[in-house]
């Protein structure tokens, strides 16, 4: 399980105020993309290749909600209900193709769902909300739910086929067909669209839609000149209005928009933005940019 060493997904603003991620420990890291909190505030919410389970701690009352968010693969606006003072948030962030190693049930029909979380991960809801509500830090709670992560967490519960598949796709950014990932596995198109929905709630075909996007997202997050029509060799698009449409159908921002959202409230990262470089022929495509 290597598939998380060359491929870090991020979210729509990954360095905003009152959001905060937090690193497992090197055992969980194949599988956990992070543990993260965040105050109730609006944001934006971009697929970010992830299913999450948030914990809603009411310290006051002694009880724990526990809900799953399966994979996204569209944008939303969060417009969260105003939490009491008692009541924190602490979350679990997997990627898609790892949160069926803690799961009690398949992941079918999870796409784009939002779920009480005992339905699909019965256990783990059963052993870490007492700890949580005994933890009285962050760094306690994130304790506390590494020790059951790694007392639920069972490998054999993930298909070689579908981790194969995966890694395949991480190695070509996104730009594999379906048809071609099918055999490089050695299995039909059918029985691999089938496996990826029972172990990730998504198709390959979306999947490799959104793993190429992020890595697209993390490029313009970190490029200091950030140019559209080398990336559009790069990550295999037709032409730039290609890439553009698909950046904004999955982030619903424009890339120029998309990187202003990121870090609006970061000065450092303001003072530093990069430079955007298109293609001049392209006056519409260019102009549609800045839309």
């Amino acid at each position: 399980m290597d598939l998380h060493q060359n491929y870090r997904p991020e979210t729509a603003a990954p360095s905003a105020q009152n959001y905060g991620e937090f690193e497992p420990c090197k055992e969980l890291r194949p599988y956990i993309r992070c543990f993260w909190e965040a105050a109730d505030d609006p944001r934006l919410v971009t697929p970010d290749t992830c299913a999450d389970i948030l914990f809603l701690i009411d310290h006051a009352a002694g009880q724990v909600e526990s809900w799953f968010c399966g994979v996204n693969d569209r944008p939303f606006f969060s417009q969260p209900e105003k939490r009491r003072q008692q009541v924190s948030l602490f979350a679990i962030r997997f990627y898609a193709w790892s949160a069926v190693f803690f799961a009690d049930d398949s992941l079918r029909g999870t796409r784009n769902g939002f779920f009480n979380a005992r339905q699909h991960f019965f256990t783990l809801c059963r052993k870490l909300p007492p700890k949580l509500l005994q933890a009285a830090s962050m760094a306690e709670r994130i304790r506390a739910a590494e020790e059951c992560l790694i007392a639920v967490l069972c490998p054999g519960q993930g298909s070689p086929i579908v981790q194969n598949a995966v890694l395949t796709l991480l190695k070509s950014r996104g730009a594999f067909s379906i048809d071609s990932l099918a055999g490089a596995v050695f299995v039909s198109r059918r029985q691999l669209e089938r496996l990826f929905r029972e172990q990730l709630g998504l198709s390959p075909k979306r999947l490799a839609s959104l793993v190429r996007y992020q890595y697209l997202w993390n490029e313009i997050l970190s490029a200091r000149d950030f140019c559209v029509q080398d990336a559009v060799n790069r990550y295999g698009y037709a032409d730039q209005a290609h890439l553009l449409h698909d950046f904004k159908r999955f982030h619903s921002l424009s890339v120029v928009q998309a990187r202003q959202h990121a870090v609006s409230n970061v000065a450092f990262l303001q003072e530093n933005s990069p430079s955007f470089c298109y293609n001049k022929k392209k006056k519409q495509e260019r102009e549609d940019i800045g839309q």
